[in-house]
């Protein structure tokens, strides 16, 4: 994914945000709220679970470009029916990319196979070469994490300073 499509990704989802909602809808949901305080980001994940899978999802957020477009991401790509046991895989798979520079032998193939599984959240990839830039992209998926889980702790890679709300 050249740099150019990243950048364009990136703006179209912070533009155009799937799965945000200001009020948050009514019903039995379980959420997580993380912040960075260091730069301001705030997002509040939100999935309702049936059964063993991700019945809805949607989340509210404030924060840069990069925080906001992770979430919209991560939204698009956990569609309803989403089994929660597999949100742990894909939330690494995503830190992952995240931290990966690029750097290491034989990263186109597993760029390729990451951009089916990630879909647009391939364009978080290498983010984490700028350690404040790779808490935004991936404090909504730290979030959603927690949410799936809530008696769990944070994930060892989320922003050291990043807390869950009450």
């Amino acid at each position: 994914m050249t740099p150019e499509l990243r950048r364009e990704l990136l703006a179209d989802h912070a533009r155009r945000p799937v799965g945000r909602v200001e009020i948050p809808s009514p019903g039995a949901w379980q959420e997580a709220a993380l912040t960075t305080p260091t730069c301001g980001d705030e997002v509040t994940i939100r999935v309702r679970v049936v059964g063993d899978s991700i019945a809805d999802l949607e989340w509210q957020g404030i924060g840069c470009e990069v925080s906001q477009a992770s979430a919209s991401m991560l939204a698009s790509l956990v569609r309803p029916g989403t089994p929660v046991q597999a949100v742990p895989g894909l939330v690494a798979s995503v830190q992952r990319r995240v931290h990966d520079t690029g750097d290491a032998a034989g990263d186109s193939a597993s760029e390729s196979a990451g951009d089916a599984e990630l879909g647009d959240a391939e364009a978080l990839a290498g983010i984490g070469r700028y350690p404040v830039r790779a808490r935004c992209a991936l404090l909504a998926w730290n979030a959603l994490a927690a949410a799936v889980a809530p008696s769990a702790p944070i994930p060892p890679s989320a922003p050291r300073d990043a807390e869950r709300a009450p």
